[in-house]
Order: structure tokens, then sequence, then C-alpha cells
């Protein structure tokens, strides 16, 4: 993820450090920064960046560079791994309700449509968007 290499660049750390720091193997910090980022859950990639000092919550840049990953993720073919990044940041931030009131879609349509089996429309990703 691009947000967490430039937080890790800007640190200064070696990889092991990093890896103490965020209570993760050093071989999954070497994974990360090459890019690697389909065998990290989404879980764990936002426990590694909140570690290096990044949270959702308080952080509207951080926020948005997830938002923009998702939406990299959709267009370069990672649909699972974007919706999932997705539910997850509409959680931690405006809530279910309040997007879908704002997209004129009922709760349960939305969380549909960000679950591991849903198919957005493009239409809906793009009010979401």
């Amino acid at each position: 993820m691009r947000q967490v290499n430039a937080i890790f660049k800007e640190s200064n750390w070696s990889q092991t450090e990093a890896a103490q720091r965020c209570e993760v193997t050093q071989p999954r910090i070497n994974d990360l920064l090459r890019g690697r980022v389909s065998r990290f859950s989404l879980d764990a990639l936002v426990n590694i960046a909140t570690a290096m000092g990044r949270a959702v919550q308080s952080d509207p840049e951080f926020a948005r560079a997830l938002l923009d990953e998702a939406v990299t993720l959709f267009l370069n073919g990672g649909p699972e791994t974007a919706k999932m990044i997705l539910r997850d940041l509409v959680n931690a931030t405006v809530g279910f309700e309040a997007l879908a009131t704002s997209v004129e879609k009922s709760p349960k349509s939305v969380h549909r449509m960000l679950s591991a089996a849903g198919n957005p429309t493009m239409t809906n990703l793009a009010a979401i968007f």
C-alpha cells in the first residue's frame, strides 16, 4: 500500500525495527514494501499503519489513501480486496446508515454490495466514491 510505504520511508526505520514496532515479522514488512498487499488482510494493513502512527478515524489523509487504494484495486482487477477496504473504511468513518442515506439505498443493500459476494454496479460504486 503506497501510504504505508511512504510512512515507512519517512521513518528511516530498518525493516527489522519496523517489524518490531508493528508486531509482525521482518519478511511481512518486506512483502509490504515490495507491494505484495494481496498477502495481507485489510485489518493487518490498518494495524500496521496504526502502529506506524496513522489511523483512519483521526487521519483524513490516510482515509483518502485507503479510498484511492480501493479505486486502484477496482480498476486493476482486485475487486475482492477493494470491497473489503471500502467496507472497513465505511465502518471506521461515516457508517453504513449514513452512507446508505447519501447514496439513496437501503443500509442492507450497501452492506450486500460491499460484501465478499457482492457485485456492485459501476453506478453504485460511483455514488459511493
